[in-house]
């Protein structure tokens, strides 16, 4: 999908790889960009290092990541949103990111420069929002997780509809923009 979506770009190359063994040669890049990928990275300080290992001396990193904890969402029934909500930070190494990236990132020879807070938020339950692609990949994930059957993560997301019907949908997320400079 990548792939397809930047073919029209010639000056980007798309290329896969582990991000605990980055396929560059030290001091490689001035810049890089990270957009929800360090959340989901077990080893996420020896990611980091490969990271800085890449950036020359100087060079920057944005990284953005989210807090999954700091979900708002309106439900009829908390106690199911709850346990929604818990099955589905079995998808993450690290659920909380945000928390701990700016001492990992100093740890790992970063300078911190800034953290920005980029709050997500849809008061409408419609197909071009986020929350609304979210909640299907959500309800396809935690079916059989944690108790939760298929039939229950079905009425919890017809209630996401039924709120939004009746002009009571509310969701909130916040995600974490970090910039890092190599010292």
């Amino acid at each position: 999908m990548t792939r397809h979506r930047c073919a029209e770009f010639a000056t980007v190359r798309v290329q896969f790889a582990d991000a605990t063994q980055l396929p560059y040669a030290d001091e490689y890049f001035d810049l890089a960009v990270s957009t929800q990928v360090y959340e989901f990275v077990p080893q996420v300080q020896l990611a980091l290092s490969e990271l800085h290992r890449v950036l020359r001396p100087g060079g920057r990193a944005a990284i953005i990541d989210t807090d999954w904890h700091t979900i708002l969402w309106h439900s009829t029934n908390p106690n199911r949103m709850a346990r929604v909500l818990r099955a589905w930070n079995e998808h993450l190494a690290h659920p909380v990111l945000p928390r701990t990236l700016g001492p990992f990132l100093r740890e790992v020879g970063f300078s911190v420069l800034e953290c920005k807070v980029i709050p997500y938020l849809d008061v409408e339950y419609k197909p071009e929002g986020y929350s609304y692609n979210m909640t299907k990949t959500i309800c396809g994930f935690v079916r059989g997780r944690q108790g939760i059957t298929r039939q229950e993560a079905d009425a919890w997301a017809e209630e996401l509809q039924d709120l939004a019907e009746g002009g009571a949908y509310f969701f909130c997320l916040n995600r974490f923009l970090f910039l890092a400079e190599k010292r």
